[in-house]
């Protein structure tokens, strides 16, 4: 008889393959949420979620920023992709809200018209070394801590056989761990058994290299059961992770939480199918209450400052200014410029959290007439070479139309010529500092 989960329903792959989801959803601890962008040629819009209350139902980019939230309070985002034959599947993703005064923000912030285009600066915040050390140690899971279902495998309902089951880290969450060791490792207590637990270096579908095996036992306390490794495993920071545990004896010893949109936290093998996605064999599935203690470090936690998000009177222009300059075409006298800087740092904890809001209103400020004589650019379009001549130059800029700095160089003669083939067709803006003033030029590529 065909193996199947007690508990489940067992489901086709093509089911679900042909039913498709929003891939890699991540919300900051301020409310930015982002996922992949589906490719999919027939994908309409997104629908997005907040605790089950929609928020927007006809987003059409893959992100999006809630807002008057409570520090604190754990919420649950869900976004849906809808095509031109109906929604796929919903994509859940809980965090917790952070109070967005916790990080630095930007210095001298400003907003000034140069020859009637907008130019909104700031200056970011160093990289930031926090006064959280790891030395008190770090759980990494990924379930909720919500105990939902557990699992067991058998033929005919009655007699169980042994399977395991997993979770994995990827590379790029584990980097801030180099170095660091893992000293012991939790799973959700449902039952008596004996069990054995195995951490692994390496795999992306599979284990890759076993770094530690040993034998252990439950007692079905229904509660969390810790499990300190006889010999703590080094992490390398560069390689995938995997906790794994096997059921000796056990009838259903694999406890679940609702699932929390992670594949990596519902791997599972049993003989004759290898390791596989518990979604693609089991409905509903379930996110594994697995979890890793990673032990001390020496040094506090660094996170990285990544650049700035900018809206103008509440508008969205970019979602993320990794420069410290904008330059705004568009721009009108009394618009209001907003800025949050952006911090990268451990997922789940600081990854893209975002700092309050910083503000700063626009007011039409002329230039001086005799630099705007004094500075010659040309030709427009420029199909080739742009030249620029001034007296006293000492900086030329050029910026895209997404507002990306594309061209920035101290001069000290009074010409110079740029190779513009390098560069897409479009327009640019060329903001060029003499001893006079500054004077920025729109010049088209073509």
């Amino acid at each position: 008889m065909k193996k199947s989960f007690t508990l489940t329903l067992l489901c086709l792959l093509a089911f679900f393959s042909a039913n498709a989801q929003v891939n890699n959803l991540y919300v900051s601890p301020t409310g930015w949420a982002m996922w992949d962008e589906d490719t999919n040629t027939s994908l309409t819009s997104y629908q997005i979620y907040l605790d089950g209350e929609l928020i927007d139902n006809d987003l059409s980019v893959p992100y999006f920023q809630h807002e008057n939230l409570v520090d604190g309070q754990e919420y649950t985002t869900t976004v849906i992709p809808v095509y031109t034959d109906g929604a796929g599947y919903p994509k859940n993703y809980i965090w917790t809200k952070a109070n967005c005064d916790d990080y630095v923000g930007a210095y001298d912030l400003k907003a000034e018209f140069i020859d009637n285009v907008g130019v909104v600066s700031w200056t970011l915040p160093a990289i930031y070394k926090g006064d959280k050390s790891a030395k008190d140690g770090s759980w990494l899971k990924y379930d909720n801590g919500t105990y939902a279902e557990r699992i067991g495998l058998t033929y005919d309902g009655v007699n169980f056989e042994s399977f395991k089951w997993a979770i994995m880290f990827p590379a790029s969450d584990i980097a801030q761990y180099a170095g660091q060791t893992m000293t012991k490792v939790a799973l959700y207590d449902v039952e008596s058994f004996e069990g054995e637990v195995e951490i692994y270096e390496g795999g992306t579908t599979e284990p890759g290299t076993l770094l530690h095996k040993q034998a252990f036992s439950c007692a079905g306390t229904q509660d969390f059961h810790e499990i300190t490794l006889t010999n703590a495993v080094v992490l390398s920071g560069d390689k995938n992770v995997w906790v794994v545990f096997t059921n000796i004896n056990g009838a259903q010893p694999a406890a679940g939480c609702a699932d929390q949109g992670n594949a990596n936290g519902r791997w599972i093998y049993y003989d004759g199918y290898g390791w596989l996605d518990l979604m693609y064999v089991s409905y509903p599935a379930y996110t594994w209450m697995v979890r890793a203690y990673i032990g001390e470090a020496d040094e506090p936690v660094i996170s990285e400052v990544i650049g700035a998000i900018l809206y103008r009177n509440g508008e969205l222009l970019s979602p993320l200014v990794k420069e410290e300059e904008y330059h705004d075409a568009d721009a009108q006298n009394g618009d209001e410029y907003t800025i949050r800087v952006v911090y990268s740092g451990p997922k789940d904890e600081l990854h893209y959290f975002m700092t309050c809001p910083q503000s700063v209103t626009i007011s039409n400020v002329a230039v001086e007439e005799n630099a705007i004589n004094d500075i010659m650019v040309y030709p427009n379009p420029a199909n080739a070479y742009l030249n620029i001549e001034a007296k006293n130059m000492n900086h030329i800029c050029i910026v895209n139309a997404l507002g990306q700095v594309v061209y920035d160089k101290e001069v000290g003669s009074e010409k110079e010529i740029i190779d513009m083939t390098q560069y897409k067709d479009g327009i640019y803006l060329v903001r060029v500092t003499t001893e006079n003033g500054v004077v920025v030029k729109q010049v088209s590529v073509k």
